[in-house]
């Protein structure tokens, strides 16, 4: 629900163009070489996701930004106070 929360409030910026993307074999979308390769910025919700990008994809990660921003599990879909976390935590990098 982080993920997609945080696709859905950027993707409506025009400026800016958003995916999201999962590790879990119960993804929707599943992350690969290739949203790797086309991200400018991958944000993780949390640092263990990092690493495990990092050990799933290690050349991409040279090359590839990934910021954790140290979200919990512990909301629903658009719920407002997760809206305001990510704007508050991903906003900087843009």
């Amino acid at each position: 629900m982080r993920s997609r929360t945080a696709e859905s409030i950027y993707s409506d910026d025009s400026r800016y163009d958003v995916k999201s993307a999962g590790i879990s074999k119960n993804a929707q979308v599943k992350l690969s070489e290739d949203l790797i390769i086309w991200a400018d910025i991958v944000f993780v919700m949390e640092n263990k996701f990092k690493d495990i990008i990092v050990d799933l994809y290690p050349i991409e990660f040279i090359s590839t930004k990934i910021v954790s921003l140290d979200i919990p599990d512990t909301y629903y879909y658009m719920e407002p106070q997760l809206v305001e976390l990510i704007k508050s935590r991903v906003n900087s990098f843009l």
